[in-house]
């Protein structure tokens, strides 16, 4: 942009004026240039060096679409049944080295499975029913662990160090026909197969056999060892013909001295198109630190398998199991976030009480066999 001078007579005096020529704004800028606001033509300026991506926002979302609560730990021990379930890492059992059959089924989008599991007897009195396991290895060794290893005597897992520790254990089930008999939806974590040696604790969901959720040491056949939990709120007992996801954590402490689970619960799993909703919240915590009945010794080894067992109905659907190796000292996912303070409130609430059960609440394998 140039400038001129010029004279102007005002008043009979003479005055120099200067002006400045008006910009000439052409009708597209060159290549390289863009019109800013005034309708000039300036250079464009390009980031040479953009920031990185926003994060997702996942939720920690696995890859069966369902939330998980704890990151997998860098390298950990995953499972996911998704729609084709590794034969060598799960199976429907009763009864040591069993296969027992299973249906895959898809229904709104949902592939899903059946199984109607095994006639049982209960040395309770109860009624003979029917009694499902579903077993997941996260290491595999299937009706194969040559070890001794148990709860008196282990090297910190009880077949292969790639066996679950701190675990988030995820199923959902659907029952149907309800026998009228003893009713059970246990998530039992920490176990092995050799039934005298099982190892394992159980978290269990309420039924209309125990109104509210219940946890049990079974290390042996023989005694369970009821301990109450603390409740944050209490589920509605396992109905027919409705979805109910569960969640069981288990994170062992450094020390080796105590465990804390965790009962998770989503009820109203899956919307029209057969996807994880994602509702999951809380139910109750359990701090482990061994109960009279079984030497004071808290259940903090690596498993051999983690299973569910479900009793009272003819027959269970089942989908999207997982079983994971988890960061223990992360914090719930962003999901969670509501929740946390009043579940961290509930780990610390009153004093837990054990109680050794009566009567084996169900037969020996070979008295179920019978039938």
């Amino acid at each position: 942009m140039s400038t001129v001078l010029t004279d102007l007579t005002l008043n009979g005096k003479t005055y120099t004026v200067t002006l400045a020529e008006q910009p000439v704004t052409p009708s597209e800028c060159p290549p390289g240039q863009h019109k800013d606001t005034s309708g000039n033509c300036v250079p464009d300026i390009v980031n040479p060096h953009p920031g990185p991506p926003p994060s997702p926002t996942s939720n920690n979302i696995g890859p069966d679409g369902v939330m998980q609560i704890y990151p997998t730990v860098q390298g950990g021990t995953e499972f996911y049944m998704k729609d084709n379930p590794d034969k060598s890492k799960f199976n429907v059992s009763f009864g040591s080295g069993s296969h027992l059959p299973y249906q895959k089924k898809t229904e709104n989008g949902l592939t899903f499975f059946n199984t109607t599991g095994s006639p049982i007897n209960y040395n309770s009195g109860s009624p003979p029913g029917r009694s499902t396991r579903l077993d997941v290895y996260p290491d595999g060794g299937m009706w194969s662990n040559k070890t001794k290893n148990s709860w008196e005597n282990n090297p910190g897992y009880l077949y292969s160090p790639k066996g679950i520790k701190n675990g988030e254990f995820t199923s959902f089930i659907r029952v149907h026909g309800n026998l009228g008999t003893h009713q059970a939806y246990a998530h039992k974590v920490g176990g092995r197969d050799e039934d005298a040696i099982r190892s394992l604790i159980e978290m269990v969901y309420p039924t209309a056999t125990h109104g509210d959720i219940q946890v049990n040491y079974n290390y042996a056949h023989f005694p369970y060892v009821n301990a109450k939990p603390n409740i944050k709120f209490s589920p509605p007992t396992l109905a027919e013909d409705r979805w109910v996801g569960v969640k069981t954590v288990r994170k062992v402490a450094a020390d080796k001295k105590s465990s804390t689970l965790e009962m998770w619960v989503d009820l109203d799993p899956f919307d029209g198109n057969g996807k994880p909703r994602n509702s999951w919240k809380p139910a109750a915590t359990y701090v482990d630190k061994g109960t009279s009945g079984y030497g004071n010794v808290p259940c903090t080894w690596a498993c051999h398998k983690d299973l569910i067992r479900v009793d009272g109905f003819a027959s269970v659907d089942f989908a999207l199991f997982s079983d994971r190796e988890i960061d223990p000292n992360a914090t719930p996912s962003t999901a969670a976030d509501e929740h946390k303070a009043a579940f961290t409130a509930a780990q610390s609430a009153a004093q837990q009480e054990h109680t050794t059960l009566q009567a084996d609440p169900v037969a020996s394998v070979e008295e179920a066999q019978k039938l």
